[in-house]
C-alpha cells in the first residue's frame, strides 16, 4: 500500500486568497497533504502561512506569537469563522448564481462553463444549509434569464412537461441538469456548431439610383450594371452636357450630327472605356 502511495503524482495544496468557494477544497487539500505529513504544530502553522495570501495571510500571522498548539487551532477557527461559514459559502454561490452575465446567442463556451458552475451549487446544496434558496423559483428565473432565448423557451417546454406528466415543479436540480444537458449538446464535436459558415456572405442588390441611370443611359444596355459610383458620373456628365446643348446637338464621341446615346461607334467599346471617355470629357 506504501509503495502504491510513492508511484502517485504529488499532490500540491492551492494558495487561499480569500475565495469563500473555494475555502473548502482549500482546508481540506491542506490537512490531507500537510497536516498529516507532521505531528509538529508549528510546522503546521508555518506552512498554513505560507499556503494563504491577503487577509486570509494576515489572520494566521496574527497567531503566530501564541503557543504552536493554540495558535494552530485559533488560525483555522478564525480561517472556518471568515470563509468556511456555511450562510457566507451559500451567499456567495447564490449571488455568483444571480450576477452571472448574460450569455449570447449559439456562446457554447459560455453556456458550458454556467453549467459547470450550477453544477457545483447542485453539489454543494447537499452538504451545505441555507443552499435551498436555489431552489426559489424567483431565484430559478434570475438563472433562466441569464440563458440565450432559444434555451428559455425549450427549458419553459421542460418545466411545463414535469408539472404535466408528473404533477410537480420543476426544481433547481431539473434546471442544472436541463442547461448541462443543452450545453453538451451545443458543445458536440461534430454537429453542436450549427452557424452559417459566413452569414455576411450576402448578394447585394444594386442600389435603385445605379439601376434608373443604367436605365436612362441607352448606350448602357446589354453591358455589366453600373456601380455606385460610375453611375453618380453618368449622371453628373450627362447633366453638364445637356447644360451645354452637346447632348442633342453633336455627338461627344465621333463629332457628327446624332446624339451621344444614339452612337454606333461608342456602343461598340468596352462599358469601362465608355466611362473613362465620358470622364475626360
Amino acid at each position: 500500500m506504501q509503495q502504491s502511495l510513492s508511484q502517485l503524482p504529488q499532490r500540491e495544496v492551492p494558495v487561499f486568497s480569500g475565495d469563500v468557494l473555494a475555502y473548502r477544497s482549500f482546508i481540506r487539500a491542506f490537512e490531507s497533504v500537510i497536516e498529516k505529513k507532521t505531528n509538529s504544530d508549528q510546522d503546521k502553522l508555518f506552512y498554513l502561512e505560507q499556503y494563504t495570501s491577503g487577509e486570509p495571510r494576515d489572520l494566521v500571522r496574527s497567531c503566530e506569537h501564541m503557543r504552536p498548539d493554540k495558535g494552530l487551532k485559533e488560525a483555522k477557527r478564525l480561517l472556518q469563522y471568515h470563509y468556511g461559514n456555511e450562510l457566507k459559502i451559500a451567499t456567495a454561490y447564490l449571488d455568483k448564481a444571480l450576477k452571472w452575465p448574460q450569455i449570447k446567442a449559439e456562446d457554447a463556451k459560455g453556456l458550458k462553463t454556467y453549467a459547470l458552475f450550477l453544477i457545483g451549487c447542485k453539489n454543494t446544496m447537499t452538504d451545505v444549509e441555507f443552499m435551498e434558496e436555489m431552489d426559489n423559483p424567483s431565484n430559478m428565473r434570475t438563472v433562466i434569464s441569464k440563458l440565450p432565448y432559444k434555451v428559455r423557451e425549450r427549458w419553459r417546454n421542460t418545466a411545463f412537461d414535469l408539472q404535466a406528466r408528473q404533477g410537480r415543479r420543476a426544481r433547481f436540480e431539473d434546471l442544472v441538469g436541463f442547461i448541462d444537458w443543452y450545453a453538451q449538446v451545443v458543445n458536440d464535436p461534430l454537429f453542436g456548431d450549427i452557424q452559417d459558415v459566413n452569414p455576411d456572405a450576402k448578394a447585394k442588390p444594386v442600389a435603385k439610383s445605379a439601376k434608373k441611370n443604367i436605365k436612362g443611359a441607352n448606350f448602357a444596355t446589354g453591358v455589366t450594371p453600373i456601380v455606385k459610383e460610375d453611375a453618380k458620373s453618368v449622371k453628373e456628365i450627362q447633366k453638364t452636357a445637356k447644360s451645354t446643348g452637346t447632348l442633342e446637338r453633336t455627338c461627344l464621341y465621333c463629332e457628327k450630327a446624332h446624339a451621344l446615346n444614339s452612337c454606333e461607334k461608342i456602343k461598340e467599346k468596352e462599358h469601362p472605356e465608355r466611362i473613362q471617355f465620358l470622364k475626360n470629357k
